[in-house]
């Protein structure tokens, strides 16, 4: 090739390069000048908007929203999933700012970058994520929704009478949700619009005080019987409701009972009945009358128990079914009959009704000890 021809390919070489570069100047001027429309290849939070104007951007990804937050998120404990619809759990969304960042795509500072960005949109595409926001007073209010469906108290393990059985029914642990502590662990999940918000329930377990392995192998420790007239009907009806009330208490070790938690007030409303009761040296008609028998046959059963006698105050006059000086009477919320269990093992408390014959019986675990700190401290009343 001669000289004159290489310098003549050259220099159409250039007018070539020249005229790529003033077109594509050309194109993305006009692109920036432009600004109303997104590149295409754009996606927000899964969304295509390329082609879109920024308003019919925005209408299109509000519907998206309004749909999404319409959707539930799935709050997880163990087995149990609770569907909480995302808006009841304060989280909303603003599509503006995704808007403004995908029309910024192919609009940079240079013309390079700028057609460096778009052969890279139109080659791979661009997912623009939209994070939601919360309100923490909805979410903690939601929150506290589910934990009332969650928590539960701890239930100590029982005994049951079936048949002529004692029957151990185990023990249920209790449940709390921590509620600021699961919705700082949902807020760190960062949950975007688009994607299933799932999160872990943080719940701690409460244990019971009883436990079933405590009941097992149960003997009698402690027993005592009275006698009731049975004609005396409203009394016998005290007497007999104030048994199955407290009839399975347990008390743990070190625990104290008390005649009037076990028992609860004396009202009509609960079934109890007026009959005759000691007020100082006359017999009047009080409701309730005939629950210090219950009080009386619990104390003795106790102090033959070995428990220790914490509180027990004596009729103002002498009570038909025990001795002078071995009854104990109670009155809501005081006078009271306590004691306290002295054992390393749960004491259960048995109240029942036979004929007319009131019996008590105080039940702990074979071979259960004394703990010492308490039996040396042991008083009898």
């Amino acid at each position: 090739m001669s000289r004159s021809a290489y310098i003549h390919a050259v220099v159409l070489s250039l007018l070539g390069v020249l005229a790529i570069l003033s077109l594509a100047y050309v194109c993305s001027a006009a692109a920036l000048r432009e600004g109303d429309r997104i590149l295409s290849g754009v996606s927000v939070a899964g969304v295509d908007v390329g082609g879109l104007s920024a308003a019919q951007a925005e209408e299109k990804l509000r519907r998206f929203a309004q749909e999404q937050l319409a959707g539930r998120a799935h709050l997880r404990f163990g087995q149990r999933v609770f569907a909480v619809k995302l808006s009841a759990l304060g989280f909303s969304v603003d599509v503006q700012p995704a808007v403004r960042q995908a029309l910024r795509m192919g609009r940079r500072e240079t013309i390079l970058a700028s057609l460096s960005e778009r052969v890279r949109v139109l080659r791979s595409g661009e997912q623009i994520a939209i994070p939601l926001r919360v309100n923490k007073r909805r979410l903690y209010a939601a929150l506290e929704a589910v934990a009332l469906s969650l928590n539960r108290p701890p239930q100590d393990a029982q005994v049951v009478v079936r048949g002529s059985k004692l029957v151990v029914v185990p023990e249920r642990v209790g449940l709390r949700l921590e509620v600021a502590e699961t919705a700082r662990r949902l807020l760190a999940s960062r949950p975007l619009l688009g994607r299933q918000v799932s999160c872990p329930l943080i719940v701690t377990r409460i244990p019971p005080e009883v436990f079933a392995r405590d009941l097992r192998d149960l003997e009698i420790i402690g027993q005592f019987t009275t006698h009731f007239p049975p004609w005396q009907t409203s009394r016998v009806n005290n007497i007999k409701l104030a048994c199955k009330i407290m009839d399975g208490t347990i008390v743990p070790p070190g625990g104290i009972f008390s005649l009037n938690e076990a028992v609860g007030e004396r009202s009509w409303e609960r079934g109890f009945r007026y009959a005759p009761v000691y007020s100082g040296k006359k017999v009047i008609m009080g409701i309730g009358g005939g629950v210090c028998q219950v009080s009386t046959t619990t104390y003795n059963a106790a102090r033959r128990a070995g428990m220790r006698i914490v509180e027990r105050h004596q009729h103002s006059l002498p009570v038909h079914y025990v001795p002078w000086g071995m009854d104990a009477t109670v009155s809501y919320p005081s006078p009271d009959m306590k004691f306290q269990n002295i054992l390393d093992a749960p004491v259960v408390v048995k109240a029942k009704v036979e004929g007319s014959y009131l019996t008590v019986s105080l039940l702990a675990r074979k071979g259960a000890k004394p703990l010492l700190s308490l039996a040396q401290g042991a008083r009898k009343f």
